[in-house]
């Protein structure tokens, strides 16, 4: 069984991901939107004590912190960086009375941790995403912002070599709504309101031009480990059989060719 994921995003966006663009000599920035999602109980890890606070996706506690931070991963040994144009929000009413007998900062307040990934050195910024505004006294969060930073000069260049691979920021996975279904042979396949109720997607909410179909074809894994195969999952070609009214009618669907799970070799006739 050869699988596929349906990737659906919402009014042109996808998610809460971030960007990054590099300039020369080793800088670059960052850009990320933070998505805040209720509210989650955490433990003082001194006391104990069990309190409620707004959370966002992705949020985590470092061994030791009380406060939730935002982990953001950079590739290379970050030695300096820098918030810019960060953009604050107020909470609810609600939320600000969990937030009403915190310490919170009045700039944001950010970490960096080096570490080593497959023999290569990698950054985890940490962004702590709420404030008291100094101004009003009010609790405010973060919902997006840029990071300005500079790699130290040794791993500008990831690897330090031409033959170092390169890899995606993140994966596609990372925003979005994902659906997953499996492909057993060769062949079109038709994807109408039925067939889209059973992945669970609600058709009557689905504007078509928002659906994507993602999916890599590459039989069993290859032995050489210089053998091409994909960083991450590959957008797949997707027809839409209907009009461009932005809704799913009952006579639209889309259509697409997959091929199975087994694949030929071309050398040596041999059955993946």
């Amino acid at each position: 069984m050869r699988y596929l994921f349906i990737l659906l995003t919402v009014a042109g966006l996808t998610g809460f991901g971030s960007s990054q663009v590099h300039a020369q000599d080793g800088a670059a920035t960052l850009h990320r939107a933070v998505q805040w999602s209720g509210v989650a109980e955490l433990a003082d890890p001194r006391t104990g004590a069990r309190h409620k606070e707004p959370t966002f996706s992705g949020a985590f506690v470092p061994r030791g912190e009380q406060a939730q931070m935002l982990a953001i991963r950079i590739e290379g040994a970050v030695s300096q960086g820098e918030i810019q144009n960060p953009i604050y929000e107020p909470f609810t009413v609600a939320e600000a009375k969990l937030l009403a007998n915190r310490p919170l900062p009045a700039a944001p307040v950010t970490r960096l941790l080096t570490g080593t990934e497959r023999k290569l050195p990698v950054t985890t910024l940490l962004v702590q995403p709420t404030r008291r505004n100094p101004g009003s006294g009010q609790a405010e969060r973060l919902v997006s912002f840029d990071y300005a930073y500079a790699l130290e000069p040794a791993t500008a260049q990831r690897g330090g070599g031409a033959s170092a691979r390169p890899h995606a920021a993140h994966s596609v996975l990372l925003s979005g709504d994902w659906f997953k279904l499996g492909v057993a042979d060769n062949g079109i396949y038709k994807l109408d309101k039925s067939a889209l109720r059973t992945l669970g997607l609600d058709p009557n909410s689905i504007n078509p031009s928002r659906l994507q179909l993602y999916g890599n074809s590459m039989g069993i894994l290859p032995q050489p480990n210089a053998a091409y195969r994909p960083d991450d999952l590959v957008e797949n070609n997707i027809l839409f059989v209907g009009n461009a009214d932005n809704t799913f009618d009952d006579n639209e669907y889309f259509l697409f060719y997959s091929p199975g799970a087994h694949t030929w070799a071309a050398s040596g006739g041999l059955f993946q």
